[in-house]
């Protein structure tokens, strides 16, 4: 029922490049990888903002190439590539017999709506996994991500308003040491968010974020240590054969000797072709934010497209060529869209 401008006049060339090459989107001084992979897979979890990040992988979720990329607000570097070698031929590190010295424990949020959740965070002297035990008296339900950090969060969701809960977190470093906090508590009757610094290094302008690492092996997996001059997030991904994604192609030309005009890249038909014409949405408060990772825990429908690294864009509420509500959202009023993944609006 409504129609995007420029799709209903033909003018694909206001969000597609038609016959040229497009130009990467990187600092002049970066050369493009031609050996990079044309199709990656990315990992769905991303790593929040830190300045190391341990990444653990099992020999089955890779093969013989890994890629990674770093951001940190503005300042992006280009797609990286690692050649992993066998794992036999990689150092190990070393057990100290030491558990994680966990600290801070905290309820960050308790959030009140629809649904009801808390956000618990702690922090540990060392790189760990995270789990909460939880419940009314008896820690009987449980919730964990074993993803490696020595910053933690864990969402509890799914909670029953005007109650008391109890809790403990318990950490498990690489080698199994692990460490366990008190039994501690907090109550759902009322709603409440903790004002907690952000990591303003990250915000600072500068040149283009360096960053190394080191491979080792843990046991049967490959443990990537990357550290940067400065905190940035992480997204790692694989690459992609072709085959996997053959049913995505479009109908055959009808001129045999014809090629498809080139396209511009995902983030620019996705997000920032958008501000050319609708200037000021990226910059401003009168949308939703984009260019961001959801908030730890939250569970985005299949309907809402995410950017492959699972940032939010444009497009992640809004139609490319035409749909049939308002400015072509996914949904037919701006509630419902909210509610989707804001289930607690």
């Amino acid at each position: 029922r409504i129609i995007h401008r420029p799709f209903l006049k033909k003018q694909c060339g206001a969000c597609h490049v038609a016959g040229q090459a497009v130009t990467p989107m990187v600092k002049k001084k970066n050369t493009v990888d031609e050996t990079m992979p044309k199709k990656i897979r990315w990992f769905r979890d991303a790593h929040s903002v830190a300045d190391r990040h341990w990444v653990l992988l099992t020999a089955d979720e890779v093969d013989d190439v890994l890629i990674y990329k770093t951001w940190a607000d503005s300042s992006r570097a280009p797609l990286q590539k690692i050649t992993l070698p066998s794992l036999g031929g990689l150092p190990t590190k070393e057990n100290d017999g030491k558990p994680p010295v966990i600290r801070n424990v905290r309820v960050q949020d308790v959030r009140r709506g629809i649904s009801t959740t808390a956000t618990i965070a702690w922090e540990t002297d060392e790189f760990t996994d995270a789990l909460v035990a939880y419940g009314r008296g008896n820690l009987n339900s449980s919730k964990s991500t074993h993803q490696l950090s020595r910053e933690h969060q864990v969402i509890l969701a799914g909670l029953d308003k005007g109650e008391k809960y109890t809790f403990q977190v318990t950490s498990v470093d690489l080698f199994g040491n692990q460490s366990q906090s008190a039994t501690l508590s907090f109550a759902t009757d009322k709603s409440f968010l903790l004002d907690e610094e952000r990591h303003e290094a990250s915000r600072r302008a500068g040149n283009e974020v360096e960053v190394e690492y080191q491979l080792f092996r843990q046991g049967g997996n490959y443990l990537i240590v990357f550290e940067a001059e400065r905190p940035v997030s992480l997204a790692i991904g694989v690459p992609q054969e072709d085959a996997a994604t053959a049913t995505r192609r479009g109908p055959e030309l009808e001129d045999a000797n014809q090629t498809h005009p080139v396209l511009k890249s995902e983030m620019q038909t996705s997000m920032l072709v958008c501000d050319s014409c609708h200037g000021g949405y990226l910059k401003g408060s009168v949308s939703h934010p984009v260019n961001i990772l959801p908030k730890p825990g939250m569970v985005i429908p299949k309907e809402y497209p995410l950017l492959a690294d699972g940032r939010i864009s444009c497009m992640s509420c809004h139609v490319y060529h035409g749909g049939n509500f308002e400015y072509r959202l996914l949904k037919a009023d701006k509630k419902g869209l909210c509610t989707g993944c804001h289930t607690d609006y």
